[in-house]
């Protein structure tokens, strides 16, 4: 009687179990929403409740335009005598600021012929002014319905490349690189909303700063290095890095992700600190991390992950967005047999809560997240460009 009652226990506890087990996430299949024009080169993207606006460049001229979900150009704007803008954010008045750079030409080489005696009426062609290559850093706010509403520039000492920038109130933080004697240096501007201050630099030779976001009064930034930063040497062939550092750019705390003979690289931050990067070692996995975000925990991770991947993860809102290349135990029956576009949802702990893969996708180029919407994808897949609405 003791033995049944103990195995009528243990299936009762069994079954339960069972019952409170969640299914795996089944990935949902969804389509390219339209196909962007191959001479228009996407850096970036973010959504509006009706449109996406992309910004990047078009037949070597930056262009900022705006869609609806389904392709039709709403607006465009290209800038004046600009190549490229790298990235946007939106403004709580609904305007856009637009980060971007061009050339600069020094005129002081042209050497002037007005006034020269020249008696045989020899046609003389002035040498073209010298190019000093990328060295404007440039600002653009754009209203809503596509008017160029203000712009600067901050003139850079050498070549620059501006990737990212976050804006508050009081004004914008840019990261991204510059090129330096011995190779490229990470680069923090510090700017109001008329002019920027000289940038601060990271680095010696080999640093590159890729996003930010503020958190708790601070500037929070990743990136790659394989310079010693903050007296942290290189661990790997070349280490993920995190930098804390205050609204005046002083830098006030780092870490490294760094594994043995592995290319590390953080390309993404979230606002919550969910980080998105690659890993490139006897395998190439897509790295995403969860850190802690509370005051006083910096780079304390609340649970990581890594997936088979053609390409690093891109992160916004709670999802990642990365080339599949492998089986993932937690979604049921996902097992590509070639490189597959997938964006994962996660809940506070890190396990996965959805999956969706966009066929013929490509690889990711810009991820974004609305609250109310979901999440706009701009992918590229043989020369093509890719926008995809994934509604939540």
């Amino acid at each position: 009687m003791k033995f049944k009652a103990l195995l009528l226990l243990f299936s009762l506890l069994l079954s339960q179990n069972t019952a409170l087990a969640a299914p795996l996430p089944t990935v949902k299949n969804l389509r390219t929403s339209f196909a962007i024009e191959s001479d228009f080169d996407v850096s970036n993207a973010i959504l509006t409740k009706d449109a996406v606006v992309l910004v990047g460049s078009k037949s070597g001229t930056a262009e900022i335009s705006a869609r609806t979900f389904e392709g039709v150009v709403l607006w465009r704007i290209s800038p004046m005598q600009s190549i490229i803008a790298t990235d946007i954010k939106s403004a709580a008045d609904g305007s856009f600021w637009v980060l971007g750079s061009s050339e600069v030409f020094d005129t002081s080489t042209v050497a002037s012929t007005s006034g020269a005696i020249n008696p045989d009426s020899i046609v003389v062609t002035s040498p073209s002014p010298k190019s000093r290559g990328l060295v404007s850093l440039n600002i653009w706010q754009i209203s809503s319905t596509g008017q160029l509403l203000s712009t600067f520039s901050y003139i850079n000492s050498s070549v620059s490349f501006p990737r990212a920038l976050y804006l508050t109130t009081e004004g914008i933080f840019i990261v991204g690189e510059q090129q330096s004697t011995s190779g490229r240096v990470g680069a923090i501007w510090i700017c109001t909303f008329t002019s920027c201050a000289s940038p601060l630099l990271i680095g010696n030779s080999e640093t590159s700063l890729r996003d930010l976001t503020l958190i708790n009064k601070e500037i929070y930034i990743v990136g790659l290095s394989k310079d010693s930063i903050a007296k942290l040497p290189l661990k790997g062939v070349t280490d993920g890095i995190v930098l804390r550092a205050s609204t005046s750019g002083a830098i006030k705390g780092a870490i490294r992700s760094s594994l043995p003979k592995t290319y590390r690289k953080w390309e993404s931050v979230t606002s919550s600190l969910l980080q998105g990067g690659i890993s490139i070692g006897k395998i190439t996995e897509a790295s995403v991390t969860q850190f802690n975000s509370s005051p006083g925990k910096f780079g304390v991770p609340v649970w990581s992950a890594r997936f088979p991947s053609q390409s690093g993860a891109l992160v916004a809102g709670a999802s990642a967005l990365f080339s599949s290349t492998g089986g993932i135990s937690a979604l049921k029956s996902w097992k590509p047999k070639s490189p597959q576009l997938l964006l994962l949802t996660f809940d506070s702990k890190g396990s996965i809560k959805s999956g969706t893969t966009i066929n013929n996708g490509g690889s990711p180029v810009s991820f974004d997240y609305l609250k109310g919407l979901g999440y706009g994808v701009i992918s590229s897949l043989s020369n093509t460009m890719y926008f995809t609405l994934v509604r939540e």
